[in-house]
């Protein structure tokens, strides 16, 4: 029998997918995936066209980062290389990679799906659940046919019985595989496929070609396009794009789990799915209607921006209560410097999030079960209080910061300093806090004076192998620091007027023009003080002998690439159906 792992390969010899387009070649149009497939799609990607995307691409700060002219050495030796890889792989494919990559013509999309029954009375069956790839091949129907020969005979190697049906005027191919272990009632699996008009269709399930071909010209209704919401997730996700995206994607997670559950494989072990899927709405996760977003390059305010959202059925429960996170005004305070290369807060309601834990844990336990706990809890070791010396003490933001060391080893690059603060109410209760919490560690945490301010350090071991790094741990400014370099906790303790905060830098303005004035999570970044530690590593030699036939010292100084890393922003914002994420880069200036 054909293994799920070689089907796999199998379905990816029909459409591999990879970048390396000819981009002289006049991209496609026509009727889009979503109005061929059908509802019960509970899985969705698609690349509305593949050409186009590629030369969109190559127009961004990365694609022109990839034909510097200072780049010429390396990617002459990584062309050789791709050429030796090339030579293997057409020995198994047939044809040169080449060859193949010019079968990603226009649109490119997957999709699992579960088809609509028949008898709209009767549940549909779950053996239907399946796959479907659609790929637009353009004018090369003869690469296509030599790959799909090539295709058919590992196919018929592994003992597939190939037979041929018309399915809406069109010839469908099907091989079926029967597990010699399955009980006879069991039908055996198959793969599937057909040539309409320039796509190539493949699939799992003859039942989901016939819903595409059925749905063909566009025009039928109940087709995936017509979801309420997919429809409402692609135009908030859609909303005010000066472009088209070139990335499109949808998940239903619930629906897609009910139908796995529904599979008698799934409810054969001692934990049968059909079960779990009973505990869904206990827990509140059944209210996770889908999350999808889209990917668009060279917007007229972006290099690139995605944008994903969040669906969820109000209102929330279980679990989801514990991850709220209320919109509210927020920047870096004064004390974060215009040198930190990347900065996030988040506001998150901790109060709401342990009385979830708290309702969660009494639903299945007697009433009291967690407040008990945790007042044992506080009799023992430094006795703190979870929630009275903790929860009580934290407003809920938090803020992550990152920086970059000059002087910082090569070999050290991997491991540059970062740090979170905790935003709190009562800096007193938290002082006492780590007070009791250093003194039970004893000699393991050493005490200084910094500012006034009291910092705890101790050994924290360096993962690349040199060092180990001094952490540090401090309350002060109203929140609780902590730092994996003692010298950027200082950095933030100093109060010596020397340096500018970064809510007042140029480039932080730049990001921050483009947040609401309220967001639940927001972060700023610049790629290039992100990328040069890790740039260095490799030019210093770091893989060593993992690709041997390049050498990655001819790279450039990072300094004469550095105008192509850009500045990234992200934030989130809730509404009343769930919760829109943005991610962004800026135009190069």
């Amino acid at each position: 029998m054909l293994t799920l792992q070689r089907r796999i390969v199998s379905v990816a010899a029909l459409c591999l997918c990879a970048w390396g387009m000819d981009s002289t070649l006049n991209a496609a149009e026509g009727i889009p995936a979503e109005r061929r497939l059908p509802q019960g799609t509970t899985v969705f990607f698609s690349v509305p066209n593949a050409l186009e995307a590629y030369n969109e691409f190559q127009k961004t700060s990365m694609g022109r980062l990839l034909q510097d002219e200072s780049l010429q050495t390396v990617r002459e030796e990584i062309e050789d290389w791709w050429a030796k890889v090339s030579e293997d792989a057409e020995d198994d494919l047939g044809l040169p990679p080449s060859e193949l990559l010019k079968l990603f013509h226009g649109e490119i999309a997957f999709a699992v799906v579960q088809p609509p029954a028949k008898d709209l009375v009767v549940q549909p069956p779950a053996k239907d659940l399946g796959v479907v790839l659609l790929m637009d091949f353009g004018d090369n129907r003869e690469t296509l046919d030599a790959l799909l020969e090539r295709a058919q005979e590992a196919l018929e190697e592994e003992d597939g019985e190939r037979s041929v049906e018309t399915i809406q005027e069109t010839e469908v191919t099907i091989y079926s595989f029967v597990d010699e272990d399955a009980d006879d009632d069991d039908e055996p699996s198959t793969l599937v496929y057909c040539i309409k008009d320039q796509y190539l269709v493949a699939s799992s399930s003859v039942d989901i070609v016939d819903e595409l071909l059925t749905r063909w010209d566009g025009e039928a209704d109940g087709s995936f396009a017509d979801d309420t919401t997919y429809s409402r997730l692609m135009q908030k996700c859609q909303a005010g794009e000066s472009a088209d995206p070139q990335v499109r994607w949808y998940v239903a997670p619930i629906d897609l789990f009910r139908s796995i559950a529904s599979m008698p494989e799934a409810n054969q072990g001692q934990v049968p799915l059909s079960m779990v899927m009973g505990f869904l709405p206990v827990l509140g996760i059944d209210k996770i209607h889908a999350v999808g977003g889209t990917a668009t390059l060279m917007t007229d305010e972006y290099d690139t921006v995605s944008r994903t959202y969040l669906a969820l059925d109000q209102p929330i429960s279980g679990v989801l209560k514990i991850f709220e996170f209320p919109a509210v005004d927020q920047q870096p305070p004064r004390w974060v410097p215009d040198t930190a290369s990347a900065y996030s807060s988040v506001n998150w309601d901790i109060e709401g999030a342990y009385k979830a834990v708290e309702t969660l844990v009494d639903f299945f336990q007697p009433p009291g079960t967690l407040a008990n706990l945790v007042d044992q809890l506080a009799q023992a070791g430094p006795m703190i209080h979870i929630k009275d010396d903790v929860i009580d003490s934290l407003t809920g933001r938090i803020q992550f910061l990152g920086d970059v060391r000059e002087d910082t080893a090569t070999s050290d690059a991997a491991v540059q300093p970062m740090a979170f603060a905790l935003e709190l109410s009562n800096e007193d209760t938290m002082k006492d806090v780590l007070d009791r919490i250093a003194t039970s560690l004893d000699d393991n945490v050493e005490t200084r004076e910094f500012r006034d301010v009291t910092i705890y350090e101790a050994e924290m071991p360096n993962f690349q192998g040199g060092d180990p790094q001094m952490m540090g741990i401090a309350v002060a400014r109203g929140q609780f620091f902590f730092a994996t370099d003692v010298q950027l906790l200082e950095s933030y303790l100093r109060d010596d007027g020397a340096g500018e905060p970064l809510a007042n830098s140029a480039d932080y303005r730049r990001v921050a023009s483009h947040f609401p004035g309220q967001t639940s999570m927001m972060s700023y970044s610049k790629a290039s003080g992100q990328v040069r530690p890790y740039y260095e590593m490799l030019r210093s030699g770091w893989l060593g002998d993992q690709i041997e036939d390049i050498d990655f010292s001819q790279l450039p100084e990072f300094d004469k690439i550095a105008h192509y890393f850009s500045l990234n922003g992200s934030y989130a914002v809730p509404d009343d159906g769930g919760a829109l994420f943005i991610g962004f880069t800026l135009h190069n200036e």
